[in-house]
């Protein structure tokens, strides 16, 4: 759930990346970006032109990593977390596949200790289902679709607008990063309701001007050092995908939650 009590297992995978700033502690072996150049347009015309550019694919692959490191005094942390996901437009529905593998790694004083996980999250434009295995145990929870609090990543100004519930967006300007000339959004965390105080930290995502897609984002804590890199490297737009992708079974041992009754 995030901080305004909404689900967010579909959000897209900037939020995560803006929410890991929140985690405190120095930053460690996360390369800290450059300064983009002062932006020459408002953030509403960039937002308008990156919805421009994704609205017109009809499907959509990548592939990511996300790297979270923190280092204390008596402590070090390492989770890195690969992710593909899968999305295509079938008339008026969005069919989605997302899985995700996770290994971190702690070290508290003398003791290590490892741990993986993994996630499907499949939508077939009437339900979606989670699947959500760690060790030997595997949850399935399957779920009603509700776009209005889903990401679809052919709607970029849904998208900028479910960011804007929970956080503050600003353009900070344009920067070439990874060979692609890209605009550089800022993302912080708004104060929260109740104690009128933001999480510390904030994110930082580039997207392509070619594109429009955000092929990176970085976190930081509250002292500006980087704690978290989200890479894309690969993006695939408009090449067929198999629908039968789409389709989601249960493992045999999980354990089944029908949540279809509930809104």
């Amino acid at each position: 759930m995030n901080r305004r009590g909404k689900s967010s297992s579909f959000r897209h995978v900037l939020i995560v990346v803006a929410m890991s700033a929140t985690i405190l502690g120095p930053a460690f072996a996360v390369e800290k970006p450059g300064k983009p150049d002062k932006p020459a347009e408002t953030l509403d015309e960039v937002k308008k032109k990156i919805h421009e550019r994704v609205s017109r694919y009809t499907t959509l692959e990548y592939e990511l990593e996300i790297v979270t490191e923190m280092v204390t005094r008596k402590m070090y942390a390492r989770n890195v977390t690969k992710q593909a996901g899968h999305f295509k437009r079938s008339g008026d529905m969005l069919l989605w596949r997302i899985e995700s593998r996770s290994k971190s790694v702690q070290k508290v004083g003398d003791r290590d200790q490892e741990m993986e996980n993994h996630s499907l999250d499949v939508g077939d434009g009437k339900f979606t289902y989670l699947l959500v295995e760690m060790g030997q145990n595997k949850t399935v929870t399957r779920r009603n679709v509700n776009m209005s609090q889903r990401t679809n990543p052919f709607d970029a100004m849904h998208h900028f607008a479910l960011l804007g519930e929970d956080f503050d967006l600003s353009l900070l300007g344009s920067e070439n990063v990874e060979d692609k000339d890209a605009w550089v959004i800022e993302i912080r965390p708004r104060p929260d309701a109740e104690s009128g105080v933001a999480p510390p930290g904030h994110s930082v995502a580039y997207y392509d001007k070619k594109t429009g897609l955000n092929f990176k984002s970085v976190s930081f804590d509250r002292k500006g050092n980087p704690r978290s890199t989200m890479t894309t490297s690969v993006f695939r737009t408009d090449e067929p995908i198999d629908e039968a992708k789409f389709v989601f079974e249960v493992p045999e041992g999980a354990r089944y939650s029908d949540l279809t009754d509930k809104p």
